[in-house]
């Protein structure tokens, strides 16, 4: 796997989600795990990879503020860049993301905030991938047979497994096609799940990268307990 040393990453991690499923008033990635902000976690991960450049933060401009004084202060993030305030919905939280990108950013990255066990390979993997084919995705093999249902709980099909992958984060692209795909969206006035889809709507094509069990996105209360878990398994192989 070859990245040129000349190339600039930038990673825009997106946490301007609310804590409604996790049934707190706060901004949920606030929350420790292993006694460290879920953030702070998510934010080292890309600090440590030596491929990224610069690393931009989008949250709530309600949260800024408590960003600052006990994460920024109490963290040396040398790559971190901008606090960026973010918009209505995730998508347009990302836009706002990338208008703070550097200029002469060649691969953008975007991670969601919540995903703070992201590992080192997971990230390079899908740097290159973004920089041999455009655009990249990490995701995993599903373990379990996919059923559709319809909206009355029957099911509709039995997905072929083999071909089933669960999309996660990092996504990676060349820094034109991330802004062509969301200028699109916004043309047509469309709201995707994640930027890979607004990549394929705009006739980009995904390449799907490995990702990590352990890449999970911490949502519910149900999560934090297996993110302890998680966080235990970090400390000791030091990924």
């Amino acid at each position: 796997m070859n990245i040129s040393g000349d190339m600039l990453t930038s990673c825009i991690i997106v946490a301007a989600g609310s804590g409604t499923r996790m049934k707190s008033s706060a901004n949920k990635q606030f929350m420790p795990i292993g006694g460290v902000p879920m953030l702070a976690l998510t934010i080292k991960a890309f600090e440590l990879c030596a491929q990224v450049n610069e690393i931009i933060v989008v949250m709530n401009k309600n949260d800024i503020t408590y960003f600052n004084e006990n994460i920024l202060k109490a963290y040396d993030f040398k790559k971190l860049c901008k606090v960026s305030e973010g918009g209505a919905t995730r998508q347009e939280s990302v836009y706002k993301g990338l208008k703070c990108v550097s200029e002469n950013a060649d691969i953008v990255l975007v991670h969601d905030g919540a995903r703070p066990f992201v590992d080192n390979g997971t990230i390079v993997r899908c740097i290159y991938a973004a920089d041999k084919y455009g655009a990249s995705c990490a995701a995993i093999s599903s373990r379990d047979t996919v059923k559709q249902s319809d909206s009355r709980g029957f099911v509709l099909s039995t997905a072929d497994r083999e071909s089933i992958r669960l999309a996660q984060t990092p996504q990676g692209f060349k820094k034109d096609i991330l802004a062509r795909s969301h200028e699109k969206a916004i043309e047509e006035n469309f709201t995707g799940t994640d930027d890979a889809v607004l990549a394929e709507r705009a006739g980009y094509k995904m390449k799907l990268t490995e990702g990590s069990v352990y890449n999970m996105k911490i949502t519910t209360c149900d999560d934090i307990p297996i993110a302890e878990a998680v966080y235990k398994i970090f400390e000791i192989s030091n990924l």
